[in-house]
């Protein structure tokens, strides 16, 4: 009896399903041309990441595309040379900073224990991950070619740099010696336990005025030439945040034959730009803007943020591979 039960739910099923697919075919038109009368999904490579999409027709010449892109982490390293410069300095020769360097590493050697490194790296990596919506238009007979228009939308912080755990210990010396300067140069206790204060004596004191503060020279402001010395944040840190506008419209053309394939998979590439509002922000821990507050870069971050100031729009080239499921 149970078999014979079942037997007709499965029957009754399958002519439902037929009655469904009839009706989708009326409301969608015949194969090929109609509407959503046909489902791919794909994974993409390129410029954007690592990414899947679905894509199905709405139109005989027009298509959507929707998906999410993902890209990966990769690691560029970045240093930075801490200097040693007086208040009253504009600038200091890599000499006369490395003298004070070596004399300043003896003593936090013997104050905290640590051997302190006259260079800090940051670690770098893109973190550009966006959910996409495309069009399609295929105004070709053949189906092959297509224009593109849709947006990006994802993050607004899309690549981050902070230092590397080795130069953790370095940054917390940095920032232990910086507070016991200031302490000094406004006339303050370099310690406070309960109502007790001790100042340093007068000898180390001018010892200590007469050597500087550690820094990590980054650049010269643009409005007052000044230089940018850039010093760890109450955390002994240092970081980087790249940001653009969360929408990202995207125009493009592409090649590929997803409309009419020929078989279940169907290869083709798309090549275009995303509009992430002008050019991105490089702002540090601190909010100093390196692509528009600072100029005379050094050392590598000079070649990351010439990087992104040249590209007003983003470059986008992308391959995908589809595979028709329905």
């Amino acid at each position: 009896m149970r078999i014979i039960i079942a037997l007709a739910i499965m029957a009754g099923l399958n002519i439902c399903a037929l009655h469904a697919q009839g009706n989708y075919n009326k409301l969608v038109g015949s194969k090929g041309n109609g509407y959503f009368n046909h489902l791919d999904i794909a994974v993409t490579a390129g410029t954007t990441g690592i990414g899947v999409e679905v894509a199905s027709p709405i139109g005989p010449n027009v298509q959507v595309r929707t998906g999410f892109d993902y890209m990966p982490h990769i690691n560029v390293n970045m240093d930075f040379d801490i200097q040693v410069v007086k208040e009253s300095e504009a600038s200091v020769t890599q000499s006369k900073s490395q003298e004070r360097f070596n004399e300043l590493q003896r003593v936090l050697q013997s104050l905290m224990g640590v051997d302190i490194k006259d260079r800090v790296t940051m670690k770098g990596e893109p973190r550009f991950n966006n959910f996409k919506l495309l069009f399609d238009f295929f105004p070709f007979k053949n189906k092959k070619w297509h224009f593109t228009a849709g947006f990006y939308a994802g993050p607004s912080r899309i690549g981050m740099a902070e230092n590397s755990k080795e130069s953790m210990t370095t940054l917390m010396a940095v920032n232990f010696y910086n507070n016991i300067y200031k302490n000094v140069y406004y006339g303050n206790p370099v310690v406070t336990i309960r109502d007790n204060t001790i100042y340093l004596p007068p000898l180390i004191e001018d010892r200590i005025l007469d050597t500087g503060t550690m820094s990590m020279h980054i650049g010269d402001f643009k409005d007052t030439g000044k230089q940018y010395r850039m010093i760890p944040n109450e955390h002994s840190m240092v970081t980087i945040k790249v940001k653009a506008n969360r929408f990202k419209p995207y125009l493009g053309f592409g090649y590929g034959n997803s409309i009419v394939p020929k078989s279940k998979y169907s290869y083709s590439f798309d090549c275009g730009l995303m509009f992430w509002g002008g050019k991105p922000k490089v702002v540090t821990h601190d909010g100093v803007d390196l692509v528009h507050d600072v100029n005379n870069l050094n050392g590598k971050v000079k070649n990351c943020v010439n990087m992104i100031k040249a590209f007003s729009a983003y470059p986008v080239i992308n391959l995908r591979i589809s595979r028709r499921l329905l």
